[in-house]
């Protein structure tokens, strides 16, 4: 059987709406905690200025930029950043990664570099394409004895 997949994950809506709610409720807390209410409580500034970074860090995290994931059908896995890019290196699947039925959360790094997270949801990719990609990483997980601690469902 072959497991060889290519979908485009753009990002996604859900996400990104996800990180905006909590970066605006970070906000929130860090007005209440720098308002009149702060002589209340020992250190309220430093935990406003914390809530901002919080806030600041959510909204910076919403991914921008449209990968495309190619598995082949061995399942040596290629990310692309930019279409056209066919020296893309081959990248090896980390444990622990996460193939839940509506997120998967792939590690993934190439030899010599560092650790990238994919995350793609049910939205992030075309219609069908999300089972397709399932099956294919809980397939290179069963092959490789090291994925003891994958969440996979």
């Amino acid at each position: 059987m072959s497991i060889a997949v290519s979908a485009v994950v753009a990002p996604s809506r859900r996400l990104r709406l996800v990180l905006r709610g909590y970066a605006a409720c970070c906000t929130g807390a860090a007005l209440m905690l720098a308002g009149p209410q702060a002589a209340r409580f020992h250190g309220a500034w430093a935990a406003a200025a914390l809530c901002l970074a919080a806030a600041v860090a959510a909204w910076r995290a919403a991914p921008a930029t449209t990968r495309r994931i190619d598995i082949s059908g061995p399942g040596e896995i290629r990310l692309l950043v930019q279409h056209g890019m066919d020296a893309a290196p081959a990248l090896q699947l980390l444990a622990p990664c996460t193939v839940w039925p509506g997120l998967m959360l792939l590690r993934l790094q190439a030899p010599g570099q560092g650790v990238t997270v994919l995350a793609i949801l049910p939205d992030s990719v075309a219609p069908g394409q999300f089972r397709e990609l399932a099956v294919a990483v809980r397939t290179i997980a069963g092959r490789d004895q090291s994925f003891g601690k994958c969440k996979i469902l």
